[in-house]
């Protein structure tokens, strides 16, 4: 197998098996308490795109394992080496909580 560790344990959060997911959410979070390992996972081509899209979790107890690892990464020493647009998109999302849903707006045409 060719692929390192964060791309299997990025390939384990996506499955479908929910104790697998919620497994590799926990060790994630865990890396992520860490500076380096909140460095090396927002490194990885694709983390920061799976971290950000939390409508593809739509377990509760998933929800709040991913927003988990937000959180770790943003208490870790390595928030002050992120990108602003990064640090500004990661407040967003804790500030808006695990469970918010993007709503669209309808424009209903009136004759």
């Amino acid at each position: 197998n060719d692929r390192d560790a964060t791309e299997l344990i990025l390939s384990l959060a996506k499955s479908t098996i929910e104790v697998l997911r919620f497994g590799a959410y926990s060790l994630l979070e865990a890396v992520a308490r860490r500076g380096t390992g909140s460095q090396m996972l927002l490194s990885h081509g694709g983390f920061f795109e799976f971290l950000i899209h939390m409508e593809g979790e739509t377990v509760k107890e998933g929800k709040e394992a991913k927003f988990k690892i937000i959180e770790a990464v943003m208490k870790s020493e390595a928030r002050g080496l992120l990108a602003d647009n990064i640090v500004t998109k990661l407040e967003k999302i804790l500030d808006q909580g695990p469970f918010y849903i993007q709503t669209e707006k309808l424009d209903v045409m009136t004759e």
